[in-house]
């Protein structure tokens, strides 16, 4: 009898002990959600030791992928979140699984693989108010790569109230990168930096290398247009040794991104077929995905290859165009029978008035008039003092093209050459150059600056900065 109560009490305190130890792990847990945003490692250093005490593993799983995605560990947190995500689908917690997914959902978007789950959107009914801030600041950078200032203040302002500035942390960091952006569109260049530098400030608690990288690179351009030399050039320096560490992590994500959907993939197949269909499946799968890979970095890098070849040679034959001498006009041919009224109908353009528009031509290349976004045939013709005919005539004849195709290559000429040989350039966006060089469409001026260069606006800008940081660094 006495044996039984003691047996009893034993299991009753075990059971206890048990129960207030678990009660422990979820207040820890709770505690590491609420500073994973201004103080990653500790989270993680409190997710990796409930690991050990607590039976919600997808919990401990989810913070540590949390506090590595804050952190900028995207190849580490890929894998957390992964294994919480596995483990809440076992225990059917919906919660943990949505928010692991909203953290994959964000890393695959970051290293521009397509959306892991169906909706490929960031999950809004994350109730995290750090989580909710990043998405408004995040849509706000979205909308200000598209130059749409007035929605990016919207979500900017949006942000304010999910975001705590006692406790400095990523979405703080954020919103004073966005602010600062945001100052710098509005040549407000040091408000910018101070906005900057709070961001690069909270970074060094966090310790991101992408947002390091991001902060500097825009203080660099600030400091570069205040023409602050020296710490211009310590923040480019940052920037080099900063990107470094970041490919090697996106190179790392990315192999762990596939290694991990391709290890579920497989996981899900074993369930429905045999072992032998399950070995046959995968080793296809694999084949497959790996010369689908070939493949699509095969064709990237023949066009890349190509993009490059025709963007060298248009800048060859810039630097070497030869002085066009207009062609002689030939006089027609005259028949005796009809002499009389050839000589009445004569050449569509005399030769003198001819070589009159091509001078009058010549003079209006020297000048900023086709920048005019109303520029047109009717309106050059009237400048000149002839009428369109005649001016499309002399043209064709002389530039061998027609009248849109001349103004657009004068455009395109015209913001190349501002590209390579202002810096300053480098800095604006590609809706602020075509308007520059007369295009009052930014899809219409890509177009025409890529049939004409052979790359992109935002290609070839970055084939300039980056020519120049080499000339720059070899001397």
């Amino acid at each position: 009898m006495l044996t039984k109560q003691l047996s009893l009490v034993l299991c009753l305190a075990f059971v206890f002990m048990v129960k207030a130890q678990k009660s422990e792990s979820e207040k820890l847990l709770i505690q590491a959600e609420e500073i994973a945003f201004y103080n990653p490692k500790e989270a993680k250093n409190i997710a990796e030791h409930t690991l050990k005490l607590s039976d919600n593993k997808e919990e401990s799983f989810y913070i540590s992928a949390l506090s590595l995605y804050v952190m900028g560990k995207y190849d580490e947190s890929l894998s957390d979140a992964f294994e919480a995500k596995a483990i809440s689908e076992k225990n059917d917690n919906s919660i943990i699984q949505e928010k692991s997914l909203d953290i994959i959902n964000r890393i695959f978007n970051l290293l521009q693989l397509s959306a892991y789950n169906s909706s490929g959107k960031l999950n809004a009914r994350n109730p995290d108010k750090g989580m909710v801030a990043s998405n408004y600041l995040i849509q706000g950078y979205s909308y200000l790569a598209e130059n749409n200032i007035d929605s990016a203040n919207y979500y900017l302002n949006e942000s304010k109230s999910f975001l705590d500035f006692k406790n400095l942390g990523y979405p703080e960091m954020l919103y004073y990168g966005l602010n600062g952006d945001l100052k710098f569109k509005n040549k407000e260049l040091e408000s910018a930096l101070e906005n900057y530098k709070k961001a690069a400030e909270i970074n060094e608690n966090i310790e991101n290398a992408f947002l390091s990288e991001r902060i500097y690179t825009r203080l660099a351009a600030g400091y570069l247009a205040l023409d602050s030399l020296a710490q211009f050039q310590q923040s480019r320096e940052w920037v080099k040794h900063v990107s470094n560490e970041t490919s090697h992590i996106e190179n790392r994500a990315s192999n762990q991104a596939y290694s991990l959907v391709i290890k579920e993939q497989d996981q899900e197949y074993t369930e429905k077929k045999s072992r032998f269909q399950w070995i046959f499946g995968g080793i296809s799968l694999l084949l497959l995905i790996s010369l689908f890979v070939k493949v699509i970095f095969y064709i990237r890098n023949k066009n890349k290859l190509k993009m490059l070849n025709q963007m060298q040679s248009y800048l060859k034959s810039q630097e070497k165009k030869e002085e066009i001498i207009p062609e002689r006009v030939e006089p027609l041919p005259v028949i005796e029978e009809v002499q009389e009224k050839t000589i009445n109908k004569t050449t569509s353009l005399l030769k003198e008035s001819e070589q009159q528009l091509l001078a009058g031509l010549e003079k209006f290349e020297t000048t900023k008039k086709f920048t005019n976004k109303d520029m047109s045939l009717s309106k050059l013709a009237s400048q000149l003092g002839t009428n369109t005919k005649y001016l499309s005539e002399v043209i064709n004849r002389h530039k061998l093209k027609n009248f849109n195709t001349y103004i657009n290559e004068l455009r395109i000429h015209y913001i190349t050459e501002k590209i390579k040989s202002d810096p300053t350039y480098l800095n604006y966006k590609v809706s602020y150059l075509a308007e520059e060089c007369g295009f009052s469409s930014h899809s219409s001026f890509t177009t025409v600056f890529k049939t004409i260069v052979g790359v992109s606006p935002s290609t070839f800008v970055e084939f300039v900065r980056e020519e120049q940081n080499e000339k720059s660094d070899s001397a």
